[in-house]
């Protein structure tokens, strides 16, 4: 089998049922953002050694691909199985967040992003998550039947949990979280 199949020469790519759409249509837009951040996120993992945040990560993106292959079916692959629900799904972010956020000093400002290399990939993938979260609730709009209603709360607490992980990242790495100091004479920066 070869990687290239020279079909996309022409600037359309195939979604799942074989329509084929430019590669600069919304629909391809958002797969492409979903699989951007996927990728952020096996970054993140190569950087980092711990292990149970590395699992986590693994799993958040198996549950990417579902929504990438949601979006890239436009609803019709839900004929072929059934719907899956992030409902659960959601409710694993949560507790996962909860755990992290109680090994973590309470915020009392504003962090920029950044401090630890692991902690700086964390927050690109909390803000490429950020656009996927805008992308899906457009897709949402133009789509009101395909996602279920829970995808929207889980892209949501993923980008919760991408930044607690950064942030423990930082204490895992002894390094402060980068602190906005709003009071700071702006013809210093």
């Amino acid at each position: 089998m070869f990687i290239y199949t020279r079909t996309g020469d022409d600037g359309t790519t195939a979604v799942i049922g074989g329509r084929r759409l430019g590669k600069n249509t919304f629909l391809i837009q958002i797969i492409g953002e979903i699989d951007e951040l996927n990728s952020y996120l096996g970054l993140c993992q190569s950087f980092s050694q711990d292990r149970k945040s590395n699992s986590i990560l693994n799993r958040v993106q198996g549950d990417l691909f579902e929504i990438g292959a949601l979006v890239a079916s436009s609803g019709k692959l839900d004929k072929l199985n059934p719907v899956f629900s992030f409902k659960e799904e959601v409710f694993v972010l949560e507790k996962f967040i909860d755990y992290y956020s109680k090994k973590l000093l309470k915020l009392s400002r504003f962090i920029l992003p950044g401090g630890s290399k692991e902690a700086a990939l964390l927050h690109c993938a909390r803000s490429v998550c950020r656009r996927v979260e805008r992308g899906l609730v457009e897709f949402d709009c133009q789509n009101p039947s395909v996602l279920d209603s829970s995808v929207l709360p889980f892209v949501n607490r993923l980008s919760d949990l991408l930044f607690v992980l950064a942030r423990y990242q930082n204490k895992l790495q002894n390094v402060a979280d980068v602190k906005w100091l709003s009071n700071t004479p702006k013809d210093r920066i």
